[in-house]
């Protein structure tokens, strides 16, 4: 269940009309005389810039300050994040705007109905990582690890996925004919990288071969001119 935005969609469809909610979700499992489990435990309250900015200081002095997170509607925009723990994490129908994410561990974090511009995730971990219905202006995911993320279908071809990557994401709706074509495009990526690395290879040879003429050509001409002088001294002569 994809965390705090599934229990909103409860609460919409009035599912718990008449209880009164607390400032944060929690979730139990097989309660008995007091005993359970706690399987989720999300602050469901919109919260701001300002506890954006918060939250990513203290993540520099706690590792799980930003763990389990849960941002809704929020205006998010021109903060860095530096191989911060964001496990689990939920932005739902956020605007995130110029956010640097960098050697973050971002796994099965969720970003359902997002809009992302200008944002990087560069050597980041995106393993199981949902970006459904999100947008995407402008957005880097070079060097992130992206095993069973999924995006949105129509978005993919858009966002300059290396053929690495395009192997191990999952699609959103289900598309055979864009997954066939996303696949096509992967494995043709990696066809061109062939390419450009024989082109590359033999281009060194020649180079290699070309370095190793310049000095037999260079001893021939000097040898061509030392006769020369000679010739000229010997008609003088």
């Amino acid at each position: 269940m994809p965390g705090g935005w599934g229990l909103r969609d409860w609460k919409e469809r009035g599912l718990f009309a008449g209880v009164p909610f607390s400032r944060e979700w929690i979730l139990k499992w097989g309660e008995y005389w007091g005993d359970s489990e706690m399987l989720l435990h999300v602050d469901w309250r919109s919260k701001g810039m300002d506890a954006w900015k918060e939250a990513v200081r203290t993540a520099g002095r706690r590792e799980d300050a930003l763990v389990f997170g849960c941002w809704y509607k929020e205006e998010l925009e021109g903060t860095e994040l530096k191989e911060l723990d964001l496990r689990f994490s939920v932005f739902e129908k956020c605007s995130l705007k110029g956010i640097v994410f960098e050697g973050c561990n971002l796994e099965g974090s969720r970003f359902f109905g997002s809009r992302f511009e200008g944002c990087s995730f560069y050597g980041c971990c995106l393993t199981g990582a949902d970006f459904s219905e999100c947008a995407f202006e402008n957005v880097s995911f070079e060097g992130a690890e992206l095993t069973g993320a999924v995006f949105p279908a129509e978005r993919v071809p858009f966002l300059h996925l290396d053929p690495r990557q395009l192997q191990k994401v999952m699609l959103k709706q289900g598309d055979e004919e864009e997954q066939r074509r996303i696949w096509e495009k992967a494995r043709s990526g990696q066809e061109e990288q062939r390419e450009q690395r024989d082109w590359q290879g033999q281009a060194d040879q020649q180079d290699q071969a070309e370095r190793q003429r310049q000095p037999e050509q260079q001893n021939q001409a000097e040898r061509q001119r030392k006769a020369e002088r000679q010739n000229q001294q010997g008609r003088k002569l």
